[in-house]
């Protein structure tokens, strides 16, 4: 909610005070009603504006942020925070060690290569994981950032065995599977798309196709033959 002051207290230090205070806008006696309104109005629909733009981004059902080049979160959609609430390691929990690892993990991302998933804390274990890639850069220095998690699950084994693939082979068919670029996967698994392109080569040959919506195909079939929750596509 926008808030104006409306006050006799017209000196400078008056004035800075009101918007440190976290106004919006800030009106002297005497006042022109014509002016007042007007600017209550602008204001309003401004908010109005804010309030669509964040209602989409809460209910697109993507876990996005906002942080600065300090890890400074900024605001969070509700699924991101619940994924960082669980996913990210308990020594990350205290807020200053939050945003030093998330600071670290943007200055690498933008030097590297800013479009590209890649895990958002290098120490996670276990058979889930968080990605994530930035989406957008907004002019004070503040990015859009989108995480999704990845769980592996028991996908690999299965993988692995069935089609006699190497670990790595069988990490790089399931994410080919969930619609990553070669690009992607060298980001998620610390390895360059040239190799990950190699992997693809032999994960043809074994697979007896020659195309990646063939491997694709055979692998979705593989899981779904399993019983085991078929992998979801992301677009990047």
């Amino acid at each position: 909610m926008p808030v104006i002051f409306m006050t006799a207290l017209h000196e400078t230090s008056h004035v800075l005070r009101g918007f440190a205070a976290g106004a919006i806008d800030y009106v002297t006696k005497p006042i022109q009603i014509d002016e007042v309104l007007a600017r209550v109005a602008t204001h309003l629909a401004s908010a109005r504006h804010l309030r669509r733009v964040r209602n989409a981004l809460e209910n697109s059902g993507k876990a996005l942020l906002i942080a600065n080049m300090t890890g400074e979160l900024v605001w969070s959609s509700p699924r991101a925070k619940a994924l960082l609430d669980r996913l990210l390691p308990q020594s990350l929990n205290a807020l200053a060690q939050a945003s030093q690892a998330l600071g670290d993990w943007l200055r690498f991302a933008i030097e590297a290569d800013a479009g590209a998933w890649r895990p958002l804390h290098h120490r996670q274990d276990g058979p889930h994981r968080l990605s994530a890639r930035i989406a957008g850069c907004f002019d004070n220095d503040e990015f859009l950032i989108e995480m999704e998690e990845q769980s592996l699950g028991l996908a690999l084994p299965v993988l692995s065995a069935q089609f006699k693939l190497t670990a790595r082979e069988a990490e790089v068919l399931l994410w080919v599977s969930k619609g990553k670029t070669s690009r992607d996967i060298g980001g998620i698994l610390s390895i360059s798309p040239r190799t990950a392109d190699k992997h693809l080569e032999n994960l043809y040959v074994k697979l007896g196709v020659e195309t990646r919506t063939a491997a694709v195909a055979i692998a979705m079939r593989s899981l779904q033959e399993a019983q085991l929750p078929t992998p979801t596509k992301y677009s990047s």
